[in-house]
């Protein structure tokens, strides 16, 4: 989809058929160097829920579709109504006197200037705010900005049953700060996800669970979606309920909380860790004692002493391990697999 913003006028409206319900297509004419072009679009496609009619002056972007490689014509705006059109958003950033506005109508931010402020005061962040659009220079800009009460724009809504699952791929919180430093500078990292609540935050947490329908489901999550301090781990059990974004039903997962599963899970890997990093300190310590003894190290009283206790807590940690190991599997026994979704 083009980023400039094309003016044209609507030739043919969209049409209900009353017997089958379907709507006919809409076209708009542009001109371009002297020749008239026409573009077909839907409702849509039209912004702010209004109606077209014949004549209506429209600022539009190009996009071409992917199967047929037609023109059509996306995000339609009426230019100049009767009633403008009121749009509704919050502040998400400021900058010395300009900044930017994610909308609640469509997953895409909008540039405002502070004199564009209707009430005195300065604008701050988080401030849910109501506006009109118009178009300069190509470009979509937010215009006569009131600032609405708290809580009064809403993004998504939030269920209230909770979900048990399990963790698939962990928060990578250098992408993620990676990604904010690109946002931050204009670019936006390639395989970055969005955010449904916040624009910008990236989504590259994934749970898998069972839904309402015992169906195997993947849903993605952000850093501020977990409740506590705490950092997840490949196959922590996690409960969690499901956001859904009212503008492009984007599912997400929030309110994750850890499992004491995921407790018991990770005492039995950390024994076998140990188990076997001792080990390995066992028989380091055999082999160096006879490199030792041989006079290859003429100064190891000290290392000797050190490795002579590491050989101790060796030699009597293999019934702990059993002891863990038993447990574990009987709990894996117990919830069918470590893997698998209850």
């Amino acid at each position: 989809m083009s980023e400039e913003r094309v003016i044209g006028t609507v030739t043919t409206e969209i049409k209900t058929d009353p017997e089958t319900k379907q709507e006919s297509q809409g076209r708009i004419s542009y001109e371009n160097r002297g020749e008239c072009f026409f573009l077909p679009f839907t409702q849509g496609d039209v912004e702010g829920n209004v109606t077209l009619a014949p004549g209506d002056k429209v600022s539009f972007q190009m996009a071409t579709m992917a199967r047929s490689g037609t023109l059509v014509a996306r995000t339609i705006r009426l230019e100049n109504p009767a009633a403008p059109v009121k749009y509704q958003g919050v502040i998400n950033s400021l900058k010395e006197s300009f900044g930017f506005i994610e909308r609640a109508d469509v997953v895409r931010e909008i540039f405002f200037h502070v004199s564009e402020m209707e009430e005195s005061g300065e604008p701050r962040l988080g401030d849910d705010v109501e506006f009109t659009i118009q178009t300069r220079n190509g470009k979509e800009v937010a215009c006569s900005i009131t600032i609405l009460p708290q809580g009064t724009v809403v993004f998504e809504d939030v269920g209230t049953e909770f979900f048990k699952g399990q963790v698939l791929k962990p928060l990578d919180k250098k992408y993620a700060a990676n990604a904010a430093a690109a946002a931050a500078g204009g670019a936006s990292p390639q395989g970055a996800a969005s955010s449904p609540s916040t624009e910008g935050e990236v989504l590259n947490g994934r749970v898998k669970y069972r839904g309402p329908d015992r169906s195997e489901e993947e849903v993605q999550f952000g850093e501020k979606d977990q409740v506590g301090d705490f950092t997840l781990k490949h196959g922590d059990w996690v409960r969690f309920v499901i956001a859904v974004d009212r503008r492009d039903k984007l599912k997400r997962a929030t309110k994750i909380e850890l499992m004491e599963e995921s407790f018991q899970v990770r005492t039995s890997a950390r024994a076998v860790v140990n188990f076997w990093s001792l080990v390995f300190y066992f028989f380091f310590f055999i082999g160096f004692r006879r490199k030792a003894r041989a006079g290859h190290h003429p100064r190891t009283e000290g290392r000797l002493r050190l490795l002579e206790v590491r050989r101790a807590r060796a030699s009597h940690l293999l019934p702990l391990l059993r002891g863990a190991r038993c447990q574990q599997d009987a709990g894996d026994r117990g919830r069918g697999g470590v893997h698998h979704l209850e």
